[in-house]
């Protein structure tokens, strides 16, 4: 994810000097995208002169803001985590009379070599032979059955978590990108890389332009991750 953020503009006088540079880096057989460029950036000049003192702000108020809706975003997960839980207690009774239906029949159950070698060695057996098979051999499969209960809720709990929060930081993301002064920054470095991808021909003043982004979105990129890695640990 990178999040973008419009350029400082200090003054009309920069705006002349940025239209400048973009005329000095283009080929003539490229003066539409020059013009549509240039037009799209004195379009939007009410927007370019913003400081990186208050793109910084801006960054650190919704991150802040993101911080915060997480604690009831939780809160909301746990809430889905017992009602699932609830809903599994509720089907309790119906789960136990399958298993007791699955394992009435035992012949129906069991792996069938097994099956074979039981009947053999159980044709002699007592009362308290077949008790101490049930309290052990049997008690496996029992335990087996429940294991794979509990598995089953478990991926079911953590499938419906990881599925709302990819979608809750999908959302924070999207509004946060939504910003229409974001998105003019981004469309024009967008274009400006596509007009010269290696930046030679850019000049000092929109290098320096260029770095501060990049520095500027690679710490916010950071700070982000660091921040998801920490809540999905």
């Amino acid at each position: 994810m990178i999040f973008h953020k419009c350029f400082k503009i200090c003054s009309l006088s920069c705006t002349v000097l940025w239209v400048t540079a973009i005329s000095s880096i283009i080929q003539p057989d490229k003066q539409q995208e020059k013009d549509e460029l240039s037009n799209n950036f004195i379009s939007t000049e009410q927007l370019l002169d913003i400081s990186e003192k208050w793109k910084a702000s801006e960054w650190n108020n919704m991150f802040n803001h993101i911080r915060n809706e997480w604690e009831d975003f939780y809160l909301v997960l746990q809430n889905d985590e017992r009602n699932i839980l609830q809903e599994k207690h509720s089907n309790w009774n119906e789960w136990i009379q399958h298993l007791e239906n699955k394992w009435g029949n035992i012949n129906e159950n069991i792996n069938p070599e097994y099956k074979t070698h039981l009947l053999h060695i159980s044709l002699t057996w007592n009362e308290k032979q077949w008790e101490h098979w049930a309290y052990n051999t049997l008690k496996y499969f029992l335990e087996n059955d429940w294991n794979i209960f509990i598995q089953e809720i478990t991926e079911e709990i953590n499938t419906h978590i990881d599925q709302q929060w990819i979608k809750w930081l999908h959302e924070k993301n999207s509004m946060w990108l939504s910003n229409d002064w974001i998105i003019d920054e981004n469309s024009f470095w967008e274009k400006m890389i596509k007009l010269d991808s290696s930046k030679y021909a850019w000049t000092q003043d929109v290098k320096q332009y260029w770095i501060k982004w990049k520095e500027r979105t690679n710490h916010q990129n950071f700070m982000w991750n660091n921040w998801i890695h920490i809540k999905t640990k």
